[in-house]
């Protein structure tokens, strides 16, 4: 079932559908992401706090993890690495749109990735790529792909 959840006030309510249908859809995981939340429910299982009906990401507390909390420890890991508190996870889907509009040529099928019904909304997203951009991304996949072999 395909639920998110829901927010009153910067307050978890509950989990709602959707808010449109097209909103339901699969969105395929790195291999690394799938094997990180198998050893995550593995170590629970261990430790004998695995529920199948409770939160994968949660608070420190077990809590709901609300927009706010993501918003805040974004701002907390970018000031880690150098960049500053002020960039915005709403950031992170310019990058993505024009990095892949910019690999991929095809804004259709770009506008499908990020979740558009229409090329016009993704084209608003689209940014010039630096040249250099395509070669910090091969850098950061053989990374990946380092570590995938290490483990």
């Amino acid at each position: 079932m395909a639920e998110r959840a829901q927010e009153v006030s910067q307050k978890y309510v509950g989990q709602a559908s959707p808010k449109t249908k097209r909103s339901r859809r699969r969105i395929g995981l790195h291999p690394l992401l799938v094997a990180a939340l198998q050893r995550h429910r593995q170590d629970m299982q261990m430790l004998g706090l695995y529920d199948p009906e409770s939160f994968v990401f949660c608070t420190r507390n077990g809590t709901p993890f609300l927009l706010r909390n993501m918003r805040r420890d974004f701002g907390r890991l970018c000031e880690r690495a150098g960049l500053g508190a002020d960039w915005t996870t709403y950031e992170l889907r310019h990058s993505f749109v024009s990095l892949v509009a910019d690999q991929l040529d095809d804004l259709v099928k770009v506008a499908d990735l990020a979740g558009h019904r229409d090329p016009r909304t993704t084209q608003g997203y689209r940014h010039p790529v630096r040249s250099s951009l395509p070669h910090a991304i091969e850098a950061w996949e053989a990374l990946l792909a380092k570590h995938a072999t290490a483990s």
